[in-house]
């Protein structure tokens, strides 16, 4: 049985070195290693990975960036090993197809155990992004929806927010602007006194998703 094929996408050579190491220790094959998407788009079409392991900002983009400049077989799994801890993000990557998410936060081991699960066909999220989403989905409700000063729209807004949606996936459901639903996000936020991180939204979506019709 040949061993599964893997190429690593990542710019810190001493992280790509590491990864590689351990993968080949657990008897993985590591086609090819690149620092640029140019250079993975290369890699993909000439080896046709079995997994692609994507790690954090290659060519100065974003990882939702860069995968919506990859060219990737359908036959080929993504694994996102970066450092982003935003669980927005992290939601949007699954929802794109990514079938491991990993913080660089985690350890090699907990890679290993990703790539594995991968490889059966199982999604895999780290121990980090799992944890955040237990703590957002067991939190108690910040306020009875029916009392806060929100528009329509907006309530609408942040139901389809707690259902996980993008803001593309928001803006074609109600028919507006990408731009009109950031706007309305930011109204929100002002609205209840949200502060933090983009997470912020999602974290109390979710906790008043309970309230939605």
């Amino acid at each position: 049985m040949n061993p599964t094929s893997i190429i690593i996408a990542q710019q810190e050579k001493i992280m790509v070195e590491a990864i590689k190491n351990a993968l080949i220790h657990e008897g993985f094959e590591v086609k090819a290693t690149s620092s640029s998407l140019a250079e993975t788009l290369e890699n993909l079409q000439k080896y046709n990975p079995e997994i692609l392991i994507l790690g954090s900002s290659l060519s100065g983009m974003s990882n939702l960036k860069v995968l919506e400049n990859l060219n990737v077989n359908s036959s080929t799994k993504i694994i996102l090993y970066t450092r982003n801890t935003d669980l927005e993000d992290a939601l949007t990557a699954i929802k794109k197809g990514v079938m491991g998410y990993l913080n660089t936060n985690t350890d090699l081991e907990e890679l290993l155990t990703c790539v594995k699960a991968v490889i059966n066909g199982s999604k895999f999220l780290c121990h980090i992004t799992r944890n955040s989403l237990f703590l957002m989905d067991n939190q108690q409700p910040l306020k009875p929806i029916k009392n806060n000063k929100l528009s329509d729209q907006e309530n609408r807004i942040l139901s389809l927010v707690a259902e996980g949606k993008t803001n593309d996936e928001i803006a074609d459901i109600l028919n507006i602007a990408s731009n009109t639903v950031n706007n309305h996000r930011a109204n929100i936020r002002k609205k209840l006194d949200l502060k933090g991180g983009k997470s912020i939204l999602l974290q109390y979506a979710i906790s008043q998703k309970n309230y939605y019709g």
